[in-house]
């Protein structure tokens, strides 16, 4: 609550004159917050905030002090936590995200914060917290911060509860105490979030995914089904096209060979089963304009790829990738199989 340098950031702080709403704070009331506290805040306060003010680009100014063991911060984030909302805000912008390294004052905690943001910036799904359920005092801040700011966004929903006073908020801290109860007034996605962290299946994935390795996606540089599967791209893409069985647009994918959009394996694998059932190979996912073949099962980047990427691109960001000469694709890879 503005009691760390350079002394500011209460949560009554929200700018003023024409700046005013555009600051937003979150005090905690005590020490201790931890993942949940944390990714409340995000479902409360500052997604709702986000998606209502549209920004361009997110910049992230990732120090990990709030992460468990720091002298400082005295808070119990976990890498799982800071992974968690290094997703949320990719999704702000359309992963337009800019992560710039801070301060933090236990080595192991801030490199296990790096890998973690890091892993998740490859494309890696986060590991699930193994609590994701706020705490009473963290609720209390985060509805306290929520009655300064809400009056300026109307995303912004303040809690049926009674207001925070600051000297609530003082006892709180001066208490230290928090029931091993669950809050009862907990929203749907925190429980749901909360069951996923206690199963057994979600633990699991937190064991097995805790290692000191970050794995990175190295595309073959060739494939054999380049040539008859990747067919020359039409003047324009969709961004985000509808699947053509079931329309779901939340995750597309294009078929190179013939240019219909299908949704992902992850959605109704409507793309995988159209590149069965007619032996259409390769896809352009347009998340995030990579290849991929079926027929390989792997990821491929080839220049045989580039005029599709390209409109991809297009159709994504206004603008082209890169600048190339077209050849055709026979030609290419003649060359590639040559060299």
């Amino acid at each position: 609550q503005g009691n760390f340098y350079p002394g500011t950031g209460h949560p009554t702080t929200v700018g003023t004159g024409s700046g005013a709403g555009y600051n937003l704070n979150v005090g905690w009331n005590e020490s201790g917050k931890g993942d949940g506290d944390y990714l409340h805040a995000f479902h409360e306060l500052i997604l709702p905030l986000a998606l209502e003010y549209q920004p361009q680009l997110v910049f992230i100014s990732a120090g990990f002090d709030s992460g468990k063991n720091d002298p400082l911060g005295k808070c119990c984030v976990t890498p799982a936590g800071y992974g968690q909302m290094t997703r949320y805000l990719m999704g702000v912008c359309k992963g337009k995200v800019i992560v710039a390294l801070e301060g933090g004052y236990n080595l192991e905690t801030v490199s296990n914060g790096i890998r973690a943001c890091t892993s998740v910036l490859l494309g890696d799904y986060p590991d699930l917290p193994d609590n994701a359920a706020p705490s009473p005092g963290g609720r209390k801040s985060i509805d306290f911060a929520m009655q300064n700011i809400a009056p300026f966004w109307s995303n912004l929903i303040p809690s049926s509860s009674s207001p925070v006073t600051p000297k609530e908020s003082q006892e709180i801290e001066e208490l230290g105490e928090e029931p091993d109860t669950e809050p009862e007034d907990l929203t749907a996605e925190d429980r749901l979030m909360a069951e996923m962290a206690e199963s057994s299946n979600a633990k699991e994935i937190v064991e097995v995914s805790d290692s000191p390795q970050v794995f990175a996606v190295h595309p073959k540089t060739w494939c054999e089904h380049l040539e008859e599967h990747v067919k020359t791209a039409p003047l324009e893409l969709a961004a985000s096209p509808p699947c053509s069985v079931c329309q779901d647009s939340s995750e597309s994918w294009y078929c190179l060979h013939c240019y219909q959009p299908f949704c992902s394996r992850y959605v109704n694998e409507h793309g995988l089963h159209h590149a069965i059932g007619h032996s259409h190979l390769m896809n352009l996912s347009m998340s995030d304009l990579s290849v991929w073949c079926y027929g390989c099962d792997s990821y491929v980047h080839n220049e045989v790829l580039l005029d599709a990427k390209n409109k991809g691109h297009i159709a994504k960001f206004g603008e082209p990738a890169v600048k190339i000469e077209l050849a055709s694709i026979a030609e290419i890879s003649n060359r590639i199989q040559q060299d």
